[in-house]
C-alpha cells in the first residue's frame, strides 16, 4: 500500500464532486480488507486543514480508514478513486468521529481511499486542506464454513468470501495430511453436500475461496481451518412390537456396524411424561422383550450408537410406536367339529375387556379372516359359517377393549388346528315351533295372554305358527308345534322347552309389550351361541317384511350367568337344542298391533321366516 498527496487539480475536481454528489450520501463499495496494518501520512499540512489518513484491514470485505483531526474542519468526506480517474463518495463523517468502516469491500483488487476535511459546510466543499489519498492491495479472506453429518453423507455451507468467483472443497486426510479437491461450485452457491459416506465414520473438510480478477485463479490468502464430523449411525426401523400383559416385545432391522441399541418408553398417560432409556441392547440381537407396567399407554423409540475417536455417535431416532400394555391373552383350550361346523373354549382374558374375536384361516388361504365377535361373558362358542366339509383350518383369537376412545387389543392366543367333518347323511330335519302365551293361563299360571286393544299375543302366534308349519313341511322339514289350540290346557312352560327333545330348531313365537313408540323386532337367541346366526336370519325376515327396524340377537342370561334367562329356552337347552325366540315387534305400538291382526300378513310373514330357516338349513 502507498500514499499520496493530491495535486491542486485533483482537489479542485474533488470539490465539483463533492458539490455535485453531495457530501452527506453514503454509497458503500464491494471490496476485502487489507493485512493488519496501519499507514500514516506524511507530515506536511497546509496552514489551516491538516488531514493523516491511515487504514487498518480488519475481516473478511471489512476496512476501516482513520485519520487524524483537521482544524476548523466541520465533517470529513470518504472517497474511493476508481479505474476510470472518477471519485466515488463512500461516507460523510461528522465532526468529532476521525474513522469510518466500509463494509462488503472486494477481495484480490486494490483500492484507493481518499479522505478530505470540509470547512465550510454551506457549500459542502474543503478549501485550503491537504488530500491524500493512500492505496491498499486487499487480499481474498478465506470463507467461514461449517458441516452438518447424516448417516450417509455430511452438507458443507459457507458464508460468503467478498470478491471469490468460485469456492473448491477438499477433503483432509488427517493420517497424510493431504488435501484432496472434490468440487468446485459457483460464486453464488453456498453450500454442498458429499454422499455415499460410510456412517460412523469421521470425515475432515476445508473451503478455499478463489478469485480471477486478475485474470487468473488466485486462492485466498490463508486456509482456513480444517473441520471434521461424524457421520450418524443409520437409524434402526421397528419391524414388528408385541405385549402381553405387563411385557413388551421389540423387533428391528439391522443398523450395520454398531456397538449396539437403546430402547426408550414415555407413559402416553402422563402429560409431564418424558421419555426414558428401557435398556441398552447388544449389537447382534435384533429383538428384546422389556417389563412395563400394567395398563399404560406407552410410546416407544429406538436408535443405534457406536464410539468414533473415543466419542459416542447415535443414529437418528426410529419412528415412534406406541402400544397399551394390560390385556390377557385369552387361550383355546378346546375345539371340536360337528360336520363341517365347530365349537371352540377358551380360557378367560381380564374382567374389564368388551369381548373376544375369533379368527380363522382355511387351508391354501393367503391370510385370517375373522369369524365374529364374542361376549365377554362367554368362553365357549359354536361356529357355523358354510365352511366346506373336511378342511384344515387354523383358529387364533384374541380379546380387544376401548381405552380412552382408542380399541386395544391382546396379544394372539396360540394358534389352534383343526379338520371339520364330513357332511351328516341326508336326514330330516326336526323343527319344533312354540306358539307363545295361552288364553287363560297354563297350569303353571305364569304364561297369560297379552291382550292389547283387542290383539291376542296368544291367538297371533298360533296363527303364525300354523302358517310356518305348512310353508316348513313343503320344504321338508318335520315340524312339531308345542300346542295346537288357543285354550287352556295343562302344560307348563318348562315342558314346552322340553318338548325340543330330540329336534334340530326350537323357535318360540313371540310379540312384545314396552311403550307405544317401541317397534323393533329381536331375536332372543341360546346363549349356547349355536343359534345366533339362524337368528340373525329370522330378525331380519321378520324386520323387512313388516317394515320395521331389525334389533338382532340378544343372548340373555340368567341370575346364574350361565344359563337362558328364557324357561323355553333353559329347557330346551337342557335336552340338547339350542333355540330361538322371536319378538315379532311390539303389540304396543299402534302399527305393529294393526299390521299383525291382519291374517294376510301373518301368512307373509310365515313365509318369509320359513324361507330363512330353510335357507339356513341349506333346503333352497
Amino acid at each position: 500500500m502507498r500514499f499520496r498527496k493530491l495535486t491542486a487539480f485533483a482537489l479542485s475536481l474533488i470539490a465539483a464532486a463533492a458539490v455535485v454528489s453531495g457530501a452527506n450520501d453514503f454509497k458503500p463499495v464491494t471490496a476485502h480488507a487489507a493485512k493488519d496494518a496501519v499507514v500514516q501520512a506524511a507530515d506536511e499540512v497546509t496552514e489551516n486543514v491538516s488531514v493523516d489518513a491511515k487504514v487498518t484491514a480488519q475481516a473478511n470485505g471489512t476496512v476501516t480508514l482513520g485519520w487524524n483531526a483537521a482544524e476548523g474542519a466541520k465533517k470529513y468526506c470518504v472517497y474511493e478513486m476508481t479505474d476510470d480517474g472518477k471519485q466515488e463518495l463512500l461516507a460523510t463523517v461528522k465532526d468529532g468521529s476521525l474513522s469510518c468502516t466500509l463494509k462488503n469491500v472486494t477481495g484480490g483488487v486494490t483500492h484507493i481511499y481518499a479522505v478530505v476535511a470540509v470547512i465550510d459546510t454551506n457549500k459542502d466543499v474543503a478549501y485550503n486542506c491537504e488530500w491524500f489519498e493512500t492505496e491498499v492491495e486487499q487480499p481474498l479472506y478465506a470463507p467461514e464454513f461449517s458441516l452438518t453429518a447424516y448417516s450417509q453423507s455430511i452438507k458443507i455451507s459457507w458464508k460468503q468470501s467478498y470478491g471469490a468467483t468460485s469456492y473448491r472443497i477438499y477433503s483432509y486426510d488427517p493420517a497424510t495430511k493431504k488435501y484432496t479437491k472434490i468440487h468446485t461450485s459457483y460464486a453464488t452457491t453456498r453450500s454442498y453436500t458429499v454422499k455415499n459416506l460410510t456412517p460412523a465414520t469421521s470425515y475432515s473438510y476445508v473451503v478455499r475461496a478463489v478469485s480471477n480478477a486478475s485474470g487468473k485463479n488466485k486462492l485466498d490468502v490463508k486456509i482456513a481451518p480444517v473441520q471434521s464430523a461424524v457421520t450418524s449411525c443409520i437409524t434402526p426401523v421397528f419391524s414388528s412390537l408385541s405385549n402381553e400383559a405387563n411385557t413388551v416385545n421389540f423387533k428391528w432391522k439391522t443398523s450395520g456396524d454398531v456397538a449396539g441399541y437403546q430402547i426408550w418408553a414415555k407413559d402416553n398417560d402422563d402429560a409431564q411424561g418424558k421419555y426414558k432409556k428401557l435398556c441398552n441392547v447388544s449389537a447382534k440381537k435384533t429383538e428384546k422383550t422389556v417389563t412395563t407396567e400394567l395398563n399404560k399407554n406407552y410410546s416407544f423409540k429406538l436408535r443405534s450408537y457406536k464410539k468414533v475417536n473415543g466419542s459416542w455417535v447415535y443414529s437418528a431416532w426410529s419412528a415412534v410406536k406406541s402400544t397399551y400394555t394390560g390385556i390377557k391373552t385369552p387361550e383355546i383350550t378346546s375345539a371340536a367339529t360337528s360336520g363341517p361346523n365347530f365349537s371352540i373354549s377358551w380360557s378367560a382374558s381380564d374382567s374389564s375387556i368388551n369381548g373376544y374375536q375369533i379368527w380363522m384361516k382355511a387351508s391354501g388361504a393367503a391370510k385370517y379372516v375373522k369369524l365374529c365377535n364374542v361376549s365377554p361373558k362367554k368362553l365357549t362358542a359354536f361356529i357355523s359359517e358354510n365352511i366346506p366339509a373336511k378342511t384344515d383350518i387354523k383358529l387364533r383369537m384374541r380379546a380387544y377393549q376401548k381405552i380412552n376412545g382408542v380399541w386395544v387389543y391382546s396379544p394372539w392366543s396360540k394358534v389352534c388346528e383343526i379338520t371339520t367333518g364330513d357332511v351328516p347323511e341326508e336326514r330330516t330335519i326336526k323343527i319344533v315351533l312354540d306358539p307363545g302365551h295361552l288364553k287363560g293361563g297354563n297350569r303353571a299360571g305364569n304364561d297369560y295372554d297379552n291382550v292389547w286393544y283387542g290383539y291376542s299375543e296368544a291367538t297371533m302366534s298360533l296363527t303364525l305358527a300354523k302358517y310356518m308349519k305348512t310353508y316348513l313341511e313343503g320344504y321338508g322339514f318335520e315340524v312339531t308345534l308345542t300346542r295346537t289350540t288357543d285354550k287352556a290346557y295343562d302344560l307348563s312352560l318348562e315342558d314346552r322347552g322340553l318338548m325340543a327333545k330330540g329336534a334340530d330348531f326350537f323357535l318360540s313365537l313371540h310379540s312384545n309389550a314396552a311403550g307405544a313408540s317401541a317397534q323393533a323386532v329381536y331375536s332372543y337367541c341360546s346363549v349356547d351361541g349355536k343359534s345366533n346366526k339362524i337368528g340373525r336370519m329370522l330378525s331380519a325376515a321378520v324386520a323387512s317384511t313388516m317394515g320395521v327396524p331389525d334389533g338382532g340377537v340378544i343372548n340373555l342370561y340368567s341370575d346364574d350367568g350361565k344359563t337362558d334367562y328364557y324357561c323355553v329356552l333353559r329347557n330346551a337347552a337342557k335336552v340338547g337344542v339350542s333355540g330361538v325366540m322371536v319378538e315379532h315387534s311390539y303389540h304396543t305400538n299402534a302399527y305393529s298391533r294393526e299390521w299383525l291382526l291382519k291374517d294376510s300378513n301373518l301368512k307373509k310373514l310365515a313365509a318369509a321366516e320359513a324361507k330363512a330357516i330353510a335357507q339356513y338349513y341349506g333346503m333352497i
